[in-house]
């Protein structure tokens, strides 16, 4: 009967697998870290388009404003504002 020679255990191997769980690791804690800027750029983007809809709805309103013959709205968006006042006109400001 021939007799087996006990097998050694490489050192390489344990390295190499030392070394795949720190890339996975590492590779991990990027993903994680890239997603929480992906939350916030997404945060910032629907804040910047509610703000470019009430712009747009502004701007609206002064188109209209700029394209009326109207005289009240002239002078309603005058004193709204511009806070303009007609000579001896009191403003009484609820709160």
């Amino acid at each position: 009967m021939q007799r087996r020679a006990p097998k050694k255990v490489k050192k390489h191997s344990i390295l190499l697998r030392i070394a795949l769980l720190v890339f996975v690791a590492y590779s991990i804690h990027m993903i994680v870290g890239y997603q929480i800027q992906l939350l916030d750029i997404n945060r910032d983007y629907e804040q910047l388009a509610a703000r470019r809809a009430e712009l747009n709805l502004s701007l609206v309103e002064l188109e209209t404003l700029l394209n009326s013959d109207s005289q009240d709205l002239i002078i309603r968006a005058a004193q709204d504002r511009l806070g303009y006042v007609f000579p001896n006109e009191t403003i009484f400001v609820v709160e």
